[in-house]
């Protein structure tokens, strides 16, 4: 297994193919000379889903779009997911694509945001029977440093666990809950609405990638309980296995640029956004919108 030479990678020039550069061995390639305001054709389309399928993440800088395009996109991908919670500064229902930020409700920068459950390892819409195929981000204003966000590949952490960790886990089911996520991670109760809409499902612990089938890790901060087993026990056992997963050497650090469109496969990796910037001086605002599954984990 590749590992990357320092403890975060942070890129390593590869030139694969016109246009594309490997930027970890181990999962990511940058786009060149992809024009997100220009229609695909289903040829152009099919190489960038292609290359989507084998690398789990793909980075497209220089993207000048607005929300419209950006949606446009992540349709050739599948349905972007509708937004039923009320998480928005202001209370109000958030669109498909929307803007996440480190911003308060009068539009300044804050070290305690609203919405902070992106600082915690998660896979979008985990929850969800389906889960999601992908998150897509667009970079409209970035901290000087810092504010990375941070993946961690589940498929390479399965590969790595002890085959008596493999035995023990293959067959176990997962609960997936986005009230616990609240209670836990933002302190923030669902309303009765949110919780008619945002059930928990279960999930195999280790479900098979629906398009590479090979075997996933699927953890998470979503992640309450263990089937079948003592509640205790079974977060005991979701902690060691998610800070397994996320030690550096499955962790890829991507550098934010402002009009960077960042594309990454949700069954497969985890993520989270890092707060080792001034957030209450620095703006850090991005446009996003996360693609419904299709397949069962």
């Amino acid at each position: 297994m590749s590992t990357p030479s320092t403890a975060l990678s942070r890129g390593r020039e590869s030139n694969v193919m016109p246009g594309e550069r490997v930027i970890w061995d181990s999962m990511g390639s940058e786009l060149h000379g992809v024009d997100l305001t220009a229609p695909f054709s289903d040829s152009q389309f099919n190489e960038i889903r292609r290359i989507f399928c084998k690398r789990h993440l793909l980075v497209i800088p220089g993207q000048q779009i607005d929300a419209d395009q950006l949606e446009a996109f992540a349709m050739r991908f599948g349905q972007p997911d509708p937004v039923v919670k009320t998480e928005a500064n202001d209370g109000s229902f958030r669109k498909a694509v929307h803007s996440v930020s480190n911003l308060n409700a009068q539009g300044v920068p804050t070290i305690s945001p609203v919405i902070n459950a992106n600082y915690f390892w998660h896979s979008d819409r985990a929850y969800r029977p389906k889960g999601s195929i992908c998150t897509m981000l667009h970079g409209i204003e970035i901290p000087p440093s810092g504010g990375d966000t941070l993946f961690a590949n589940l498929i390479l952490a399965y590969k790595a666990l002890p085959e008596v960790t493999k035995k023990r886990i293959d067959q176990l089911k997962v609960i997936h809950s986005y009230e616990f996520m609240r209670e836990t991670i933002m302190k923030l109760p669902l309303t009765e609405e949110e919780r008619k809409k945002q059930q928990p499902s279960e999930h195999s612990l280790v479900p098979i990638h629906p398009e590479t089938g090979e075997k996933i890790l699927f953890i998470g901060m979503y992640a309450s309980e263990i089937v079948g087993m003592p509640l205790k026990e079974g977060r005991a056992l979701l902690t060691e296995l998610q800070e397994f997963a996320t030690q550096p050497q499955f962790i890829f650090a991507h550098q934010w640029r402002a009009g960077d469109v960042v594309v990454w496969d949700n069954r497969c990796l985890v993520h989270k956004a890092t707060d080792d910037y001034q957030m209450d001086k620095y703006r850090r605002v991005m446009r996003r919108v996360v693609v419904q599954g299709t397949a069962e984990f």
